[in-house]
């Protein structure tokens, strides 16, 4: 009698866990229907997309803002492409949208070679797609082979309810923008597949982010220099190479053959006006500004084009810190292979006396100075004309290095410009 009220007992109780546990998942899974997740992942209480254009809930197509949304569907395409190359079948029919996978026929032991071929996917532009807590994004990207030409597309589908995905290929479908890809007309709850297809959200700081910008551009500018040139800020582009890509080649040249370009960051900082300066180790300099994820223009300087709080910093400066700073620009245009705009702001007398063209004047550079410069001022001697600065020119930046002394006469003019010439 004791054991059967025992064994009611236990019953009662595991059924009134199961009751319990119901109810939580139900409230779960409710209070993320009714809430959003934020640029972190994070569930913000009240229904509106965080980090997206639009106040209101996204239901129609909207390009994506949010990097943590764009970065973690971009590592969800790349899990799926990791299991083609690694040969699993399971795993890549449970990262497949089921629609995908009636239509065309696939099982576990046709998938691998009725699929594409993996590889590694960078994502350049994306659209979303939501309902609570429902996402489908179209993606548009590139083969990551450094040369970024191949262009791939897909859907991926997200459950934020389970931190599930589902993808669709479309290399078969031949398109070449995502305007002419449909968005999908009901968004679907999405079941894990054997745990393989769950998501984490890929939280990149400024740092890691600005890292993959300035690298992606430093590819293009060793192996693709018409998209690098297409991604060069209008006004720098004009300024610098008088919208010349013949002149942006020869730079490009330059700084190749003689081994400049490097992808190893030194620092990262904000610089102007919501952009991001990246320095290298070879001390290039990389001005960045995003307007969406992937979506940005480049300057590669911070000379050419003159910021108004330079221009505010520079006129309320002493004469001995505007000549220091021109000298540093000076510096700057040499190591850049600037010689056409250096050459503008030679002393026209002088200019006149000494160089026929500008090729004679790119030579006396190529004389008296090295590959890469680095410098300190010595002294500085100020009559009523002009500054006389002695400058020490260091081939490297290593001990005991090979250096030579340069003198530069400077004349200041109104605002920011000056003329100089070397004595």
């Amino acid at each position: 009698m004791k054991n059967k009220k025992l064994l009611i007992a236990i019953i009662s109780l595991i059924i009134l866990v199961i009751i319990i546990l119901t109810i939580i998942l139900i409230s779960r899974k409710k209070f993320y229907e009714e809430n959003i997740v934020d640029n972190d992942g994070n569930i913000v209480i009240e229904d509106e997309p965080q980090g997206d254009i639009e106040e209101q809930a996204i239901k129609d197509r909207e390009k994506v803002i949010n990097a943590t949304y764009f970065f973690s569907v971009e590592e969800c395409i790349n899990k799926y492409l990791s299991a083609i190359k690694m040969g699993g079948a399971v795993e890549v029919l449970d990262y497949l949208d089921e629609n995908y996978i009636q239509q065309n026929n696939l099982t576990k032991e046709n998938i691998l070679t009725n699929i594409e071929q993996g590889y590694d996917f960078l994502a350049t532009e994306m659209y979303e797609k939501r309902d609570k807590t429902l996402y489908s994004f179209i993606v548009k990207g590139v083969v990551d082979d450094d040369i970024y030409n191949q262009e791939r597309f897909y859907i991926v589908d997200l459950d934020l309810s389970d931190n599930a995905f589902k993808i669709t290929p479309l290399y078969n479908n031949n398109y070449t923008d995502v305007s002419q890809i449909p968005e999908k007309t009901k968004l679907n709850n999405i079941e894990v597949s054997n745990n393989h297809n769950k998501f984490e959200f890929l939280r990149l700081d400024d740092e890691e982010i600005y890292t993959k910008y300035a690298e992606y551009f430093v590819n293009l500018l060793k192996n693709n220099p018409t998209k690098a040139y297409d991604m060069l800020d209008e006004q720098y582009k004009e300024l610098r190479f008088k919208n010349d890509f013949t002149k942006f080649t020869e730079y490009i040249n330059l700084m190749n053959s003689n081994n400049k370009l490097d992808t190893e960051i030194k620092e990262i900082s904000k610089y102007d006006n919501n952009k991001f300066i990246v320095k290298t180790k070879n001390d290039n300099r990389y001005i960045i500004s995003a307007t969406y994820p992937m979506e940005f223009t480049v300057q590669l300087d911070e000379y050419t084009v003159i910021t108004d709080s330079f221009k505010q910093t520079y006129t309320s400066a002493s004469n001995v810190k505007k000549v220091s700073t021109n000298v540093d620009k000076i510096m700057k245009m040499i190591n850049n292979y600037d010689y056409e705009n250096l050459y503008n702001l030679l002393d026209e007398t002088y200019k006149i006396n000494n160089f026929g063209n500008i090729n004679d004047f790119i030579n006396y550079i190529g004389n008296k100075f090295y590959n890469s410069n680095f410098y300190e001022i010595m002294s500085l001697e100020e009559n009523e004309e002009n500054t006389i600065i002695e400058v020490k020119v260091y081939k490297d930046n290593t001990a005991n290095t090979e250096y030579n002394i340069n003198k530069i006469v400077m004349a200041l003019n109104e605002n920011t410009n000056f003329k100089f010439y070397f004595e």
